[in-house]
């Protein structure tokens, strides 16, 4: 089970978009930031920004992460709550956290789906279409490429009828600037304009 060292202003709020089981350590200083950093006592450290009066401790807790195996994820909430992995790796499927694409975000394994901030009531085999058109936002998506994709996970495979009808209630759902349909080259989905 990992250990998340979280430093945030309300940790409870954070806490509760990691879905899968993990074990906190609450920080409430610089000093012990870089203490869990040199000993390498938790696996992840999350930090929220705002939390930081001084931009220069940042500077220096990510400067020495570099030297540890400590993975750091920068708490931002702009519109909505996202954990921002730093560089060397995404930690999001491994905290079982909502896949977000721009303004929408996806928890697969729950079934819920929020569009900037709000939760929608989406169909879940539309769930599954749109998580699979965000994982390329502004390319278009063969159907062939939906259905490749859908197999690796274990999802069913699409048809031009089902596929259509996820298109709708998307755009339905969200709006329909969001799914564009490219004639002969699939569908394209396009995040908010921020």
């Amino acid at each position: 089970m990992r250990l998340i060292g979280l430093v945030a202003n309300d940790p409870e709020k954070w806490k509760q978009d990691v879905r899968c089981p993990v074990r906190w350590k609450e920080l409430s200083s610089v000093h012990q930031v870089f203490e869990v950093l040199r000993s390498q006592t938790v696996d992840v450290l999350a930090l929220e920004l705002k939390w930081f009066e001084d931009t220069a401790w940042m500077a220096a807790i990510l400067e020495q992460s570099w030297t540890t195996p400590v993975g750091i994820v920068l708490l931002v909430e702009y519109e909505q709550r996202q954990w921002l992995p730093v560089a060397r790796k995404d930690f999001s499927a491994e905290l079982c956290l909502p896949e977000a694409f721009g303004c929408v975000r996806i928890d697969i394994e729950h079934h819920t789906v929020w569009h900037q901030g709000r939760e929608l009531s989406l169909p879940w085999r539309a769930a599954e279409l749109l998580a699979v058109l965000g994982q390329r936002p502004g390319i278009p998506v063969t159907l062939n490429a939906v259905n490749q994709v859908s197999a690796e996970i274990g999802w069913p495979t699409w048809t031009e009828s089902t596929t259509k009808v996820a298109v709708h209630q998307i755009r339905r759902t969200l709006g329909e600037s969001h799914v564009e349909t490219i004639r002969r080259h699939g569908y394209l989905f396009a995040p908010c304009q921020l």
